[in-house]
């Protein structure tokens, strides 16, 4: 879980920074599978909070992309 929030939120930074080329538009698809993927199976309330804020940025992050605006 670590590796994917890093991951993640690196993704979201160059994003910010204007760096979200095509690679790291295809790790951040990758991690919003594997964020959909394990979202179901934490259990921690608060766990949950974060990890849903972090998918749902990213999935704001990879709308930007002109990949992910088709």
């Amino acid at each position: 879980m670590v590796l994917l929030d890093t991951e993640t939120a690196g993704c979201v930074i160059s994003t910010l920074e204007g760096r979200l080329d095509d690679r790291l538009y295809r790790i951040l698809l990758g991690c919003l599978a594997a964020l959909d993927k394990v979202l179901p199976f934490i259990d921690d309330e608060e766990a949950v909070r974060y990890y849903r804020h972090l998918r749902d940025t990213a999935a704001f992050v990879a709308g930007t992309h002109p990949a992910g605006a088709a």
